[in-house]
């Protein structure tokens, strides 16, 4: 299947290594992260830090981009893509994944995430164990699902947003591009982008540019 360049932070390195080795050769898999103090992951070798990718370029078909800021991952990903790297998902065996499904390139879909038929996962996103997507589900460009969010049927997730772990996005409902949903939150209307909402019941507590703790 060839080779595969993970660039990643030290807490998510395990799940990427173990998800890129059930799809390439152990020796077909570099790593670059800045904060590993390890010289490998599991056989795995660590390369260096993300300056490290252009030199990678010509011995490294593909690269996955495991990093948790949604906005961080698409600028490597882009960085990454004009090196010349191709960008295929990162499809855990372990997760449900529908045959009528869509997976974007870039996007990371972790062990024991479960997505219905017709939901939709875009470029760069990350769907964490546990989580659920119900039919009709659309999950934008770099958006982050933390553990356990159940999306259900037919609502989206904008652009960069960020689901907390436990939180349920009811049917239909939107959630704006860059907006928070923090931990356990049940929502049931749409969430303007760009804000933080926790609950229930659910109330904007902060903006999401400022509040970096969220």
């Amino acid at each position: 299947m060839g080779s595969l360049l993970i660039m990643a932070e030290a807490a998510l390195l395990g799940p990427a290594v173990e998800t890129a080795l059930s799809l390439y050769p152990l020796d077909g898999i570099g790593l670059l992260s800045e904060d590993c103090q390890d010289k490998a992951v599991r056989g795995v070798p660590v390369l260096g830090g993300y300056a490290c990718a252009a030199g990678c370029a010509e011995t490294f078909e593909s690269a996955a981009v495991v990093l948790f800021y949604g906005a961080l991952r698409l600028h490597w990903m882009n960085r990454l893509q004009a090196l010349g790297f191709a960008l295929p998902p990162l499809i855990h065996p372990g997760s449900v994944v529908s045959g009528a499904a869509d997976v974007g390139e870039g996007a990371f879909v972790r062990l024991g995430a479960v997505l219905e038929a017709d939901a939709a996962v875009c470029r760069g996103s990350m769907v964490s164990p546990g989580c659920i997507l119900e039919s009709g589900c659309t999950v934008k460009d770099g958006a982050t699902l933390c553990c356990g969010a159940h999306l259900e049927r037919g609502c989206s997730v904008g652009y960069r947003a960020r689901i907390g772990a436990g939180a349920v996005i009811g049917p239909g409902v939107c959630v704006g591009n860059d907006a928070v949903v923090c931990p356990g939150a049940v929502i049931e209307s749409n969430v303007p982008g760009g804000i933080i909402v926790k609950g229930p019941p659910a109330c904007a507590v902060g903006d999401a540019a400022f509040d970096m703790k969220y």
